[in-house]
């Protein structure tokens, strides 16, 4: 658990640089799952970087902030973060409480799924019993 809580620090600390492009901390077969009106699912690491570029395409000034990181079931964890961006198309300002979970597998991210309810990552993380969030 120390290890993969290394590597999620590590890779956190480059999110909130703004910095996403880094393949190193994901399996081969990565599963990245994104939610919201636009929700999709990709596949491996070139899965990876279209989706990342998909994602951030929609928004102007995007900054996320780890607040916390919950660990799960085994080697699951929620994360905790604040988004903060503007909406391209719109210029609507967003400030949001949202969470995304991981799955790991020998090392590595083997999946990533956003959710815009807190609850509900936490619930699929294994964090919390249901009703407990």
């Amino acid at each position: 658990m120390s290890d993969d809580l290394a590597l999620l620090q590590r890779t956190l600390g480059e999110w909130g640089r703004g910095e996403f492009w880094n393949a190193e901390p994901y399996a081969e077969d990565v599963v990245f799952v994104v939610s919201g009106p636009d929700a999709a699912e990709y596949h491996g690491i070139s899965g990876l970087a279209a989706a990342w570029r998909d994602f951030l395409s929609a928004w102007d000034d995007f900054h996320v902030e780890t607040e916390r990181v919950v660990p799960g079931d085994a080697g699951v964890y929620a994360l905790l973060i604040r988004l903060e961006a503007r909406g391209k198309g719109s210029g609507v300002q967003t400030d949001a409480e949202v969470a995304n979970v991981i799955r790991m597998r020998d090392g590595r991210i083997a999946r990533l799924e956003m959710f815009w309810d807190r609850d509900a990552a936490l619930r699929a993380a294994g964090a919390v019993a249901d009703g407990q969030a």
